[in-house]
C-alpha cells in the first residue's frame, strides 16, 4: 500500500504525480485500476510498469521572504533523490497588486494586535498608590461623580462624605485613603491621566501602523506606567 502524494520517475526524471489513488495509465498507454496503488506486490510494479520507481513527494515551501512569493518550478526541475521528490520552488516579486493587498493584511494585525495590548493594560487598572484602579465605563463613571462631590466639598457648598472619606476601593479590594476633598480630585486626575495618554499612544500606534513603516511599529513599547 502506498501514501500519497506519489510520483512516478523514469529515467531520474518525474513524469507523474499522484495526490491520491485512481486509475492510471502505464506504459505502453495501458490502463490499470486504482487497486493497484494497494494491492500489486513489487514484482507486478516491475512486470506490469517497467521503468517506473515510485517514490514519495516532499513538499515543504520555503521560508517566506519579504515582498517574494515561492513558486513551484515545473516538474522536470524538481530533485529526484534515492527515497524521495522534492518539490522546488522559486522566489518571485509579489506584483503591485498583492504587495498592496499583503501590506493591507499586515496592517490590519497590527491596528488588532495594539488594541489588544490596549485592552489588556486598561483591565489591569491605572497605577496609583501602589494599587490599580479600575477603569471600565463604569470605574470611570464613579471617579467622575466622586470628583463632582469632592468640587462641591472644596466650595462649601457640601460636605466630604464617609462614602468618599473612608477611601476609594482599588481593584484588590482595599482602599486607598482619600481624608480629604483634594485627595479624591488627585486620585481621579492621575488615573484620567494615565487613561488619557493610554489611549493617546494606543491612537499614535495605529496612526504610525496605517501609514508608516510596520517594523517601526512595535506595539509593547512606549505605554505611560
Amino acid at each position: 500500500m502506498h501514501t500519497f502524494p506519489l510520483v512516478v520517475v523514469t529515467g531520474n526524471r518525474v513524469a507523474a504525480v499522484f495526490e491520491r489513488r485512481a486509475q492510471f495509465i502505464g506504459p505502453g498507454d495501458v490502463p490499470h485500476p486504482a487497486e493497484a496503488w494497494d494491492f500489486w506486490t513489487p514484482a507486478e510494479w516491475a512486470a506490469l510498469c517497467p521503468g517506473w520507481t515510485i517514490l514519495p513527494l516532499v513538499d515543504e515551501q520555503p521560508p517566506t521572504v519579504a515582498g517574494k512569493r515561492a513558486v513551484r518550478r515545473p516538474l522536470a526541475d524538481w530533485t529526484v533523490g534515492a527515497d524521495a521528490v522534492s518539490v522546488t520552488y522559486e522566489p518571485v516579486d509579489l506584483t503591485p497588486a498583492e504587495l498592496a493587498a499583503t501590506l493591507s493584511v499586515a496592517r490590519v494585525a497590527k491596528v488588532a494586535a495594539i488594541n489588544a495590548e490596549r485592552d489588556r493594560r486598561l483591565s489591569v487598572g491605572a497605577p496609583y498608590a501602589g494599587k490599580r484602579i479600575e477603569v471600565s465605563d463604569k470605574g470611570r463613571a464613579d471617579l467622575g461623580g466622586m470628583v463632582s462631590a469632592a468640587i462641591l466639598a472644596t466650595s462649601g457648598a457640601a460636605l466630604w462624605g464617609e462614602g468618599y472619606a473612608r477611601g476609594w476601593i482599588a481593584m484588590d479590594n482595599e482602599r486607598v485613603p482619600l481624608l480629604t476633598p483634594l485627595d479624591g480630585i488627585a486620585l481621579a486626575g492621575s488615573v484620567g491621566d494615565w487613561y488619557g495618554l493610554t489611549m493617546q499612544h494606543a491612537r499614535d500606534l495605529k496612526d504610525a501602523a496605517l501609514a508608516g513603516d510596520l517594523t517601526a511599529v512595535n506595539e509593547l513599547a512606549g505605554w505611560p506606567g
